[in-house]
């Protein structure tokens, strides 16, 4: 076999190409693929500090059988490289053994090394991916020039899809349009469907989305893809690695999907459960802003009870006492009644306002409350028709 060589590059730090690289290596040695991971990111050396236990393992163990370790950026003239095993399909060969300073390698050693190693292992594994530096240094030129296809990752906002169009115009004559991919990643997980729909103008991937299960996993210095249990991650690196490899691995993913039915739908089922408890927790919300709004109405209404249950009570022991003590209904008494019944109706105006004006704040949060109920049920449809779907349309439309 020889290996295919994709560069990862993107415009600026921080689109997430190194764990992206990583995860498209890792999934595909789950389709029993060979994978080569090479560091070639003389800035950052993203990759080897993701696998930086298992870098220093590597090296201790080759230190105690007194064989010499050597990394992309530690090679000197007329030396290879030598790489690692991550897993039983994916190996790979860090920037450096040591840590020390490699951004000021040679740049024409440096594509001397990088065009031998892919020159050595290229029988040997069916993907060869090189983690090149971010930016349009030359470096990054040399891993893009070196590649059969180049995969540009990207954010998708404003200034992350100018620095595309710079990079593109910068090394158009190495990366036409027949060689280069853009890949949007850390998509908004609502987004990512309308984006996947309107990619017609590059040649675009599958977005890739990302939420808190994923940055969460990144932040512990670990993939987020499981093959086990299955998540949403998992389905959509799946997803762009079949949009990116077509036929050469549909035998492999069709065989995963026969083997992974149920780990396919339990994203799916997950989102079902979640939003079945939405629901009842916004129908509950619902039921009980209207509540309250039957009571802010009926609430002048109330006063004026109190009040007449009040008085009547007054009317009642004063005409009581009246009678057992023999004496009469004076001016007093109308004064007292007069009053209360000013108080009253001023209460009730009072009232009567603050509940109007509660009312118009109620029934604001109400109409939004129905709004989201209306569209969680939408949604719930829409997860439990995918649900009952087949696997291929499962793959294609699930987020």
């Amino acid at each position: 076999m020889n290996a295919k060589v994709i560069s990862f590059v993107s415009a600026k730090g921080g689109t997430g190409k190194t764990v992206i690289s990583a995860s498209f290596a890792q999934l595909l040695g789950v389709l029993n693929k060979k994978v080569l991971l090479i560091d070639a990111d003389a800035d950052t050396n993203g990759l080897t500090i993701f696998y930086l236990s298992q870098m220093i393992s590597e090296r201790m163990a080759k230190d105690e059988k007194n064989v010499f370790t050597i990394g992309i950026f530690d090679a000197k003239k007329g030396q290879l490289p030598n790489p690692f095993k991550l897993n039983e399909h994916v190996d790979i060969i860090p920037s450096t053994y040591v840590m020390e300073q490699t951004s000021n390698i040679d740049e024409v050693e440096f594509k001397t090394t990088l065009e031998q190693i892919i020159k050595t292992f290229i029988i040997e594994y069916n993907y060869i991916f090189i983690d090149a530096q971010a930016g349009s240094d030359t470096y990054a030129e040399i891993a893009m020039s070196v590649a059969d296809e180049v995969i540009i990752v990207s954010e998708y906002d404003p200034v992350s899809i100018s620095g595309v169009n710079r990079l593109i115009q910068l090394f158009g004559n190495i990366i036409p349009y027949e060689k280069r991919w853009l890949l949007y990643n850390k998509v908004l997980p609502e987004f990512a469907i309308t984006l996947r729909e309107t990619r017609i103008a590059e040649k675009i991937l599958s977005p890739i989305p990302w939420d808190k299960e994923v940055m969460l996993a990144f932040a512990r210095r670990r993939l987020a893809i499981d093959v086990d249990k299955g998540n949403q991650h998992t389905l959509a690196i799946i997803r762009t690695i079949s949009s990116l490899f077509g036929k050469e691995i549909d035998e492999e993913i069709e065989n995963w999907k026969r083997q992974k039915s149920e780990v396919i739908r339990e994203p799916v089922q997950k989102q079902i459960d979640k939003i079945e408890n939405e629901i009842v927790a916004v129908e509950e919300s619902v039921n009980m802003m209207r509540h309250k709004l039957e009571e802010l109405k009926d609430r002048p209404n109330k006063i004026i009870r109190y009040a007449i249950a009040f008085w009547g009570m007054f009317i009642s022991y004063y005409l009581i006492f009246s009678y057992l003590f023999d004496f009469r209904i004076t001016e007093l008494f109308f004064a007292i009644a007069g009053v209360g019944i000013s108080v009253t109706i001023l209460l009730r105006e009072t009232m009567g306002k603050r509940a109007r004006e509660e009312q118009v704040s109620r029934m604001s949060e109400l109409e939004v409350a129905i709004f989201k109920l209306d569209e969680l049920k939408s949604r719930y449809q829409k997860y439990k028709l995918l649900a009952d779907s087949d696997i291929d349309k499962l793959l294609e439309e699930s987020i």
